[in-house]
């Protein structure tokens, strides 16, 4: 995201008081993001962590490449945003 934010959120954001990305976006980054850890050791049930949640999952973990991540946060979709422009 700090490429993202250098670059300012684009598509006629650029002047936003804030932004936030929107709770589907999010919960879909979630979703992804468990889903792939269910693939690793981490979740496997015979592992004890207190990094686990009740429901077994592991929030504090990303399982993806880091290039992955940044080819995903190195440009703004603004679509993905609420945004509020200044008054």
């Amino acid at each position: 995201m700090m490429t993202a934010s250098r670059q300012g959120v684009s598509g006629g954001c650029d002047h936003a008081r804030w932004a936030a990305p929107k709770a589907d976006v999010c919960a879909n980054y979630h979703r992804r993001n468990q889903a792939r850890l269910k693939t690793m050791v981490y979740t496997h049930p015979k592992v004890v962590s207190y990094y686990k949640n009740s429901a077994g999952d592991v929030p504090t973990l990303y399982g993806f490449r880091i290039v992955d991540y940044w080819k995903w946060t190195s440009r703004v979709n603004p679509d993905d945003y609420e945004v509020a422009s200044p008054a």
